[in-house]
């Protein structure tokens, strides 16, 4: 059932990264779990009555991206997400300044420099609003995992976001919560690692991700989602936390 539920988001849903496919996924999600998302100021959430664990997925597809190292700690990710977004506002700041320009260019008629300016104006916009990948398998068989989850546990509410960082206004989201799982790309790699934590408030936080031991030291490489290849079917797809829990290496971080 799992396997029929990836093939129908890799053909339907490959890609979630603009907003027009975001909100045909969630149109689509709606129905698919029988329950309303609500749209919250940290993303949209499903809820179940009752529920004491909030379960969380960053349902953006990966952007393509032409540089960084292919695996990464998760200190040299979050620098390198950062210089990605730093990146992208200057793009999408040249572009306004060009966007001016070229409507300076069009009320004069002057077609010498409205048409090189044009392509200028296409290309700095499109490198600011960023790149979907053509297809990442992992990311899809990951969010086919979340969805199974939430569908059979009735113990979650499911908050889906669209960053691959938990911010402290997520974790300040509703003082109910007992714990937080926050499920990351789970198919990159063959290990699956549990990284376990807790809050000042006492909220159990548990990220799950898949990466690989250093050879030459202990740190966690991740893989560079954004830039390497990702285009192999997972040979099994997990349906349960406790299936990641058994095959799992915990990682404590108080």
């Amino acid at each position: 059932m799992v396997y029929e539920l990836f093939e129908f988001l890799t053909i339907y849903f490959g890609k979630t990264y603009r907003e027009s496919q975001k909100k045909k996924f969630i149109n689509w999600l709606s129905g698919y779990l029988k329950k309303q998302c609500n749209y919250i100021k940290q993303g949209c959430i499903f809820k179940n009555e009752g529920s004491k664990r909030l379960l969380i997925f960053n349902y953006q597809s990966p952007e393509k991206q032409f540089f960084g190292k292919e695996m990464q700690t998760a200190l040299e990710r979050k620098r390198y997400i950062t210089k990605i977004l730093r990146i992208k506002i200057i793009f999408l700041v040249l572009s306004a300044v060009l966007f001016f320009i070229l409507a300076q260019l069009l009320s004069q008629k002057n077609w010498m420099f409205f048409i090189p300016f044009l392509l200028i104006f296409i290309i700095t916009y499109v490198l600011g609003i960023g790149i979907p990948k053509k297809m990442s398998l992992s990311h899809t068989a990951t969010m086919s995992t979340v969805l199974e989850i939430f569908k059979n546990e009735s113990i979650y509410d499911l908050l889906l976001i669209d960053n691959e960082f938990i911010s402290n206004d997520i974790i300040n989201l509703d003082s109910n919560y007992e714990e937080i799982i926050f499920i990351k790309n789970l198919y990159i790699s063959p290990y699956i690692y549990i990284e376990d934590q807790t809050t000042k408030n006492n909220i159990k936080i548990k990220i799950y991700f898949s990466g690989e031991r250093s050879l030459e030291d202990s740190n966690i490489k991740l893989a560079n989602i954004n830039k390497i290849k990702d285009e192999i079917i997972p040979k099994k797809i997990f349906i349960s936390l406790e299936e990641l829990n058994d095959i799992g290496e915990f990682i404590n971080k108080d």
